[in-house]
């Protein structure tokens, strides 16, 4: 049985922020610049190397130049636990630069196919082999994912999976103002005291 509730969960997390949604990437995240001396010791006198997006959490020096985007596929990974993979390369000076490696992750310690992987969690057999009705596509809009995936998860039924997508959506922006009012009910509570 398909994983409807994960591709759900994919799809309602689209919707909430759109352009963290890129379909012609597994993958993408910002590129990075470093100072090599604020990497971990085993990396500072390597010419290349490939680091876990956990790895870089916390690392000072960090330069966004771009947002993290994922397409279906990667998206069912992230959500589940996987961890980006980094690509590293030294400019021989002082200076890593990391780029997103968009077609793998790292899942339970081992480097994983990010196409694969989706296709375990989503307990899909293959998102499709027919390239007009493949649910991972570059080429897919909105509309693609939503009939394509009816299709593997819900026999067809575009309009009970807009109707689970919103539900989720719901809930997600529910919880989300729960959380807004736990953090000013406890800044208030902060001043008073």
């Amino acid at each position: 049985m398909a994983n409807l509730d994960l591709f759900v969960e994919v799809l309602a997390n689209v919707e909430l922020a759109p352009d963290s949604w890129d379909q012609s990437n597994w993958f993408t995240g910002p590129s990075l610049c470093l100072d090599v001396e604020k990497l971990p010791e085993q990396y500072q006198n390597q010419d290349s190397f490939y680091m876990a997006g956990d790895e870089l959490e916390g690392m000072i020096g960090l330069k966004h130049t771009c947002e993290t985007a994922a397409c279906i596929a990667g998206w069912a990974c992230l959500l589940s636990g996987a961890k980006s993979r980094w690509c590293a390369g030294s400019d021989g000076e002082k200076n890593v630069f990391l780029e997103a490696d968009n077609r793998h992750m790292f899942y339970k310690n081992e480097v994983r196919d990010v196409s694969l992987l989706a296709c375990e969690l989503l307990e899909i057999y293959s998102p499709c082999d027919d390239e007009d009705r493949d649910l991972f596509h570059g080429h897919n809009d909105k509309d693609d994912v939503y009939s394509i995936g009816a299709g593997i998860f819900l026999d067809g039924d575009v309009d009970q999976l807009y109707i689970l997508v919103e539900e989720r959506v719901l809930e997600i922006e529910a919880d989300r103002a729960k959380f807004r009012a736990s953090l000013k009910k406890d800044t208030k509570a902060e001043i008073s005291a």
